[in-house]
């Protein structure tokens, strides 16, 4: 792994694992009243290019990023 990688791993580690109290509290409250349907489906769409350019390129660290953060976004749209 060259040291890029390395910090690509680390960072989105660190974002995935950050937005695991959010779901947390989505899960508590059972309420979103503060989130924006129209953003997080808009984050979610540009995820799934993500995913295909990844795919294209045959880069299984950006392809298992992309799918955590799909599962992610798919979590808190439901």
């Amino acid at each position: 792994m060259n040291p890029i990688e390395v910090l690509y791993t680390c960072s989105a580690s660190v974002a995935v694992l950050a937005s695991i109290p959010q779901v947390r509290q989505l899960l508590v409250t059972k309420s979103s009243d503060e989130l924006n349907i129209a953003t997080w489906s808009l984050w979610l769409g540009t995820q799934f290019i993500s995913l295909t350019y990844a795919i294209s390129l045959q880069v299984h660290l950006l392809i298992i990023v992309n799918c955590i953060w799909i599962t992610f976004y798919t979590v808190m749209l439901t």
